[in-house]
């Protein structure tokens, strides 16, 4: 009993992590995304420009 207690914990924790990667992630896919879009920082490459 003790082990499928042991078992259960650990699972949820792993749960857990995967969630919080997962969310990490897609923040980062997010402001990848938008840093795509926006020229507020820095101004857009010129293509003509070597």
């Amino acid at each position: 009993m003790r082990f499928l207690m042991l078992l259960w914990v650990v699972v949820e924790l792993l749960q857990i992590v995967v969630i919080g990667l997962l969310a990490v992630g897609y923040r980062n896919l997010q402001r990848r995304l938008e840093g795509g879009d926006r020229f507020e920082h820095r101004p857009p490459r010129s293509v003509t420009e070597e």
